[in-house]
């Protein structure tokens, strides 16, 4: 139990720090012929890729706690669905359910989804 209670706390802390951003790849230096002149350019960086933008939550109450959803509780994608939570901790929670378990869980909170 104690080993569970590790791996989940580890988890939350992974998902708390973690920024979601990939590196852009860094651009590389084009390598001059053999003989020829070094070229004075410099190379330009790649350019970032766009932030994502986040849909609006489809459901107003916390599906697993049934409290209102708050702006730092957190969200994740289900069948294309931006879900709100009440908290962070809700989310391992919800993402352990089923497909089916999932789509019961926000309808008690009056959300329909289907798969």
């Amino acid at each position: 139990m104690t080993r569970i209670m590790l791996m989940v706390t580890a988890g939350l802390l992974a998902a708390t720090f973690a920024c979601g951003k990939e590196a852009a790849p860094m651009a590389k230096k084009a390598e001059p012929a053999a003989g020829a002149p070094a070229a004075a350019a410099p190379a330009t960086p790649a350019a970032a890729p766009a932030p994502a933008v986040a849909a609006a939550p489809v459901n107003a109450n916390c599906p697993i706690m049934g409290d209102p959803i708050e702006a730092d509780g957190g969200t994740t994608i289900f069948m294309g669905h931006t879900v709100g939570f009440c908290c962070p901790k809700c989310i391992p929670k919800f993402d352990a359910l089923d497909d089916a378990g999932k789509v019961a869980a926000l309808a008690k909170t009056g959300t329909t989804v289907s798969y």
